[in-house]
């Protein structure tokens, strides 16, 4: 039998594309990852949740840091898998 390993909410967005975005990079790089929608804020605006393996948040947080800045592009491309007009 295979036992799953826990996952544990590690980031927050404010809408679920960008929260795949983050996983996509994470998953590039080694770290098992899930988006899951939650509930609205109190506000009422939208909210995804990126989970990560609990044994690996502190491999996750190493790679965010490491990363100067994903660029509009760069986020558009891992949540959609299309480049841009100019093929970059």
């Amino acid at each position: 039998m295979i036992e799953e390993k826990p996952f544990e909410r590690f980031m927050s967005f404010a809408d679920v594309a960008s929260a795949t975005a983050a996983a996509s990079y994470l998953e590039q790089n080694g770290v098992p990852s899930r988006v899951e929608g939650g509930s609205p804020n109190v506000d009422l605006s939208p909210v995804a949740y990126v989970l990560v393996e609990g044994h690996l948040a502190h491999r996750a947080r190493w790679l965010l840091a490491q990363q100067s800045s994903i660029s509009d592009a760069e986020l558009e491309f891992l949540a959609t898998g299309k480049l841009d007009t100019e093929g970059n």
